[in-house]
């Protein structure tokens, strides 16, 4: 199963959490293994699905742990806001870490045409 089908499945089985989140310069403290459980418990209890999911956030924090302090403080706020909407997940935030900085350097100097 692709990422990306994991991290659908995930959106559609955690549990919103809407709190006030703090840009800080530690990576936020998620609980990969209860998020993953809970995609899991979601499609059967697949130890398979608990195995790719679990991998897919430890490789998220792994890629995030050495940049994070060096985001800009907006992003890291819009990210974590967005990750703890989806259940909290290494996986959502970096990946929209990634759309975030991609939007940024395309909009450098973007002029609209008419």
């Amino acid at each position: 199963m692709r990422a990306w089908t994991i991290g659908i499945t995930a959106a559609l089985a955690a549990a919103p959490c809407f709190n006030t989140v703090a840009a800080d310069e530690a990576l936020p403290n998620y609980d990969p293994v209860a998020y993953c459980k809970r995609v899991s418990d979601m499609i059967g209890k697949s130890a398979w699905m608990t195995k790719a999911c679990l991998d897919q956030e430890q490789s998220a924090y792994d890629e995030l742990k050495p940049v994070w302090a060096g985001l800009p403080d907006p992003m890291k706020q819009t990210c974590q806001r967005q990750a703890s909407m989806i259940g909290r997940s290494y996986w959502y935030l970096k990946a929209c870490v990634d759309q975030e900085s991609t939007a940024t350097k395309q909009l450098e100097g973007y002029k609209f045409r008419r």
